[in-house]
């Protein structure tokens, strides 16, 4: 598997270096870590667009797998994934949006893998700032209706070490 067929989890403990385990511990994460390595680094002049385009709304920017992402109330609404900006909508929008124009496709950052409520915007967009605006207004206001998201707990993982 290309390189990712093994890991370590390296521990400092008492100035030495020592390895906790040296095999995959699942067959999927082999699999995502390869995937991942795949991908090509985030296009920076669509993420200065999208940052200059998004700043007027109450948004908090972070990175998720490397790429740009943008939240509302803890839902991702957009980002930029390769060369590429997704954002999330309504049904009711995708559906109007997609009828407008054949160019807009699923976001599927991975083969097979489709994200329901993301579309990928077309390059033609990003010249319509007027469209490109009500398009990025529209997710914004949808995101923002929704739930704001739960933070997850983080487990208390215990690694024993005999040494």
């Amino acid at each position: 598997m290309s390189g990712f067929n093994k890991w370590a989890m390296l521990v400092k403990k008492d100035s030495n270096i020592v390895i906790i385990q040296d095999e995959w511990p699942d067959k999927r994460i082999c699999k995502a870590m390869e995937i991942m390595n795949t991908w090509k680094k985030s296009n920076e002049e669509l993420s200065k667009f999208l940052d200059e385009k998004i700043s007027e709304f109450d948004v908090k920017k972070k990175k998720m797998f490397g790429c740009p992402v943008y939240f509302a109330k803890d839902n991702m609404l957009a980002g930029v994934f390769e060369n590429d900006i997704f954002i999330r909508l309504s049904e009711k929008d995708r559906n109007k949006i997609i009828s407008q124009n054949d160019e807009i496709m699923p976001f599927e950052p991975v083969k097979g893998r489709v994200m329901k409520e993301y579309v990928v915007l077309p390059d033609s967009l990003y010249n319509d700032l007027e469209k490109f605006h009500e398009l990025i207004s529209s997710s914004y206001d949808y995101v923002s209706s929704l739930p704001a998201k739960q933070k997850k707990k983080k487990s208390n993982l215990k690694t024993n070490l005999s040494i």
